[in-house]
Parts: structure tokens; C-alpha cells; sequence
């Protein structure tokens, strides 16, 4: 499988935390942390008004196929560069 890089990204709202983790080669880590980073800024927290236990599942709405989009054009730009 060879070396691989995680990257943690975390928004904390009131009330709510967003957390989002990439595990990447660490050649292109970054370029898929911004995808990763676009996904997050594009989903909408639904908390409610009640309480939850902490650590519970929110409801999170989000286009998943515009992450996995961006994080594929990423990766041929980072492709690409290497071979120019």
C-alpha cells in the first residue's frame, strides 16, 4: 500500500463539531485536503434545538459527488505537473 499521509480537518460551531479526515499518499495530501476543505465549507449542520449526548451523529447535508469530483481533477493536476 506504501507510505500514506492523514490529514484532519475540524470546524467547531456552537453547539456542533464538523471533523473530516483524508489518508492520502503524501504526495498529493494536499491537494486532496483542499477537495476536502471544499466539501466541509459546502455542508450544512442541522443540530436541532434538543440536546444531545456528546459525541452523537448530527444530521449533515452535503453533495458528496462534488468532493470525490474535485478531489479526482486534483489529482490529474498533481499528476500532470509531476511529468512536465
Amino acid at each position: 500500500m506504501g507510505d500514506r499521509a492523514l490529514r484532519f480537518i475540524g470546524v467547531d460551531g456552537p453547539r456542533w463539531m464538523l471533523r473530516a479526515v483524508i489518508l492520502a499518499p503524501p504526495a498529493t495530501v494536499r491537494h486532496g485536503a483542499s477537495a476536502l476543505w471544499d466539501l466541509v465549507r459546502s455542508t450544512v449542520v442541522v443540530r436541532g434545538a434538543g440536546k444531545l449526548p456528546d459525541r452523537s451523529a448530527g444530521k449533515y447535508l452535503s453533495a458528496p459527488g462534488k468532493f470525490f469530483g474535485a478531489c479526482e481533477r486534483q489529482n490529474q493536476d498533481a499528476v500532470h505537473r509531476r511529468t512536465m
